[in-house]
């Protein structure tokens, strides 16, 4: 992963991009968002199959934490905060459909 560091100097800000390397998550195509200062993934593909976990990177630990399954597996749905609730939509589902149900997830 790129991110983006905002470091505060003398003169104002100063933005450097720099590489960092994460921990593997053993799915693929999940949706993805910012969790207060967390990574959120959702849904995703495993051995083929879309599923429904749902995982926290813990920054400090450097560890992927496993919060409650979806209702419904899918791959590649949004995702966004709001509340303290994990709003998920759409998605694609196992017979490569779109899908167009919501879920959310009390965090």
């Amino acid at each position: 992963i790129t991110t983006c560091e905002i470091k505060q100097d003398r003169e104002g800000k100063s933005r450097t991009w720099r590489t960092d390397i994460l921990p593997s998550l053993p799915l693929t195509a999940p949706g993805a968002c910012n969790l207060f200062g967390s990574v959120a993934v959702a849904g995703g593909k495993k051995d083929g199959e879309c599923v429904s976990d749902v995982f926290v990177l813990d920054v400090k630990s450097r560890e992927w934490l496993r919060l409650p399954s979806l209702k419904t597996a899918c791959r590649q749905p949004s995702l966004v905060v709001f509340k303290h609730h994990l709003l998920v939509f759409g998605g694609v589902n196992s017979n490569t459909q779109w899908s167009y149900n919501s879920q959310k997830l009390e965090i």
